[in-house]
């Protein structure tokens, strides 16, 4: 499926996901002078995953010019390929449920118009044959309740704490590096959760470094909702 990340609008956010691209995705970035900043580590996963990746830079400033350039290239795909059943605009901006209507009720090829403000928005609401891909896909707007996370967490630390007292009976010589680096990890998250100053594009990249792409993004989600929360939390104590 097409990714047209309008970057001018989401700037980094908007590549927030990547790690659910698959091999077929095109990602499409339309940026300017004032957004051509997009995340290391981010770009990275990208170009892993094998996805193609267009890049088309506005060339003369003026209102709204990036949102036509990227209207343009969406009706150039559509009339290229037929067979094309869904496209996702990534963006805050809400002129382009515009283009939505416009393909919804004018345009005789069903094309799927997604707006969304990150890939992962873009994907939870993919229908028709991407539908199977939404439930891998989880808001970053979602909130947990805090008192039910944190009893679960201890929940599964003291289960956890119990299998590793049982596994450490049976050690092998050869596993002690194992735990070694396991400890190592943990110890290094609570510094990271310790950190309250810390910007979550960077927690969010240290955490993909330490623990790896598919379990890095767990943790960094639910990291992430305790955080929203809190902040809601701390807001409505403050009014």
């Amino acid at each position: 499926m097409h990714f047209l990340i309008d970057m001018e609008n989401v700037l980094m956010r908007g590549v927030e996901g990547c790690e659910l691209l698959e091999k077929n995705d095109t990602i499409v970035f339309f940026y300017s002078s004032y957004s051509w900043k997009v995340p290391s580590a981010a770009l990275s996963i990208i170009q892993a995953k094998g996805c193609k990746i267009e890049g088309y830079n506005l060339v003369n400033a003026g209102k709204n010019a990036l949102d036509f350039y990227l209207v343009s290239y969406l009706s150039r795909i559509c009339a290229e390929n037929k067979d094309i059943q869904e496209i996702a605009i990534v963006s805050k901006d809400n002129g382009y449920k515009a283009v939505r209507d416009f393909y919804d009720n004018y345009v005789d090829q069903k094309v799927h118009i997604i707006l969304g403000t990150d890939i992962t928005d873009c994907i939870s609401k993919m229908n028709g044959e991407e539908g199977n891909r939404r439930k891998n896909a989880m808001p970053c707007y979602h909130t947990e309740d805090l008192r039910l996370y944190f009893k679960h967490v201890r929940k599964e630390a003291q289960k956890a704490a119990a299998e590793e007292k049982k596994k450490a009976e049976e050690i092998k010589p050869d596993e002690e590096v194992v735990l070694v680096n396991m400890d190592t990890k943990r110890e290094q998250l609570n510094e990271f959760i310790a950190d309250k100053d810390m910007p979550l594009s960077t927690l969010y990249h240290k955490i993909l470094h330490l623990y790896g792409i598919q379990e890095g993004t767990k943790v960094y989600r639910r990291i992430r909702a305790a955080r929203n929360v809190a902040a809601q939390y701390n807001e409505a104590r403050a009014v």
